[in-house]
């Protein structure tokens, strides 16, 4: 029986110590308030509600461990308006994630099922990303430390008013050397969440793509879900997952700050972060806070290379030979002046000498 307790003692203490690193979304906050709109999971009461799901085709991957219950309450967030995610954590000394944790952070929006449960298929868009920051070489993660659990979203312009289910999905990539499917003590750790609000004023009329089924998105051969952040030199890590989903149709009216270009995580209060389109492709990540991310890529950034051939230097023009110095002019001597007086001539002078001999 002692071998059995001390086991069960040895196994609690390694959860608890796994544990400490894990993270889920406690509540929610806007200009309208502040709102526990959150999702219960499966293991929302028995202390598990923060742990990592690893396999990615698990019905988990909609919203956190199955079944989920629906929030208690709705957030009001106004149209073309912002909110916030707030992280928290079970184990106060290891709050929001563990520093260990580095990895790219998320945001997906589908519509509310009318009953209440989880979307399923392909219903979900994605509004905001963030990776790593080549800049500041810092993950998303690291970020979201630093804004002590705050993770900021912006509603994409021409979003029609409506209930909407928040997905959000942080993928740690500190055991994400080998893959789960290969090593389930290993592999990319998800935490997936579900929150609820509701997009109030007049909203916009717009159709969002792609969209995706949350237990497709990832597979083995997406890229992210197999990487080393061990290796050293140049982090270049792809965008996980698809591309920040585009607006079809009109925008419609977003309270006066709508515009026609798709929503874009702005630098991390950044949340910052860098956004990226691109699916399959390394994509500079960044960070993002409310609107353009960066945010919330990225990649490093390279210096541009030059589109044409530098041009040849011009030779330089042969010197001009110096023009000679022109001869100075002779001085022209001076006339004698008229009123000069005249030289006695000599016969004058002898009879000058003889009268005064005389």
């Amino acid at each position: 029986m002692r071998t059995t307790f001390a086991s069960l003692a040895s196994l609690a203490l390694f959860l608890a110590s796994g544990a400490k690193g894990h993270t889920y979304v406690d509540h929610l906050r806007s200009s309208e308030g502040v709102s526990s709109a959150v999702r219960h999971n499966a293991h929302w009461t028995d202390g598990m509600r923060n742990s990592p799901i690893k396999d990615l085709k698990s019905p988990d991957m909609i919203c956190g461990f199955a079944p989920t219950q629906p929030a208690a309450t709705t957030l009001s967030v106004r149209a073309g308006g912002k909110f916030s995610l707030i992280y928290g954590h079970n184990a106060p000394q290891d709050d929001v994630i563990a520093t260990s944790h580095h990895g790219p952070c998320s945001i997906y929006l589908a519509p509310q099922p009318e009953d209440g449960s989880a979307p399923v298929g392909a219903v979900f868009f994605k509004i905001q990303y963030s990776g790593y920051d080549a800049a500041t070489k810092e993950w998303c993660t690291d970020k979201l430390i630093a804004a002590k659990g705050v993770l900021d979203v912006a509603l994409p312009p021409g979003l029609p008013a409506g209930k909407y289910v928040v997905r959000s999905e942080i993928g740690a990539l500190h055991e994400a050397d080998a893959l789960y499917s290969q090593n389930p003590a290993r592999g990319i750790q998800m935490y997936v969440s579900c929150s609820q609000i509701e997009v109030t004023g007049s909203g916009g009329s717009s159709s969002f793509s792609p969209k995706v089924d949350a237990t497709k998105e990832l597979t083995d051969s997406t890229p992210g879900v197999l990487f080393n952040i061990y290796s050293g030199g140049v982090i270049n890590y792809p965008t996980l997952g698809p591309a920040i989903a585009s607006a079809s149709g009109p925008s419609g009216s977003t309270g006066g700050s709508a515009t026609t270009k798709p929503a874009v995580p702005a630098p991390q209060p950044a949340t910052s972060t860098v956004e990226s389109s691109a699916t399959a492709a390394p994509a500079p990540s960044g960070d993002h806070t409310y609107a353009p991310e960066p945010t919330y890529a990225p990649e490093p950034t390279y210096a541009p290379q030059p589109t044409n051939e530098p041009t040849a230097p011009t030779a330089p023009n042969a010197p001009t030979a110096p023009t000679a110095p022109t001869a100075p002019t002779a001085p022209t001597a001076p006339a004698p002046s008229a009123t000069a007086t005249k030289r006695p001539k000599c016969s004058a002078l002898k009879r000058r000498n003889a009268s005064g001999r005389a």
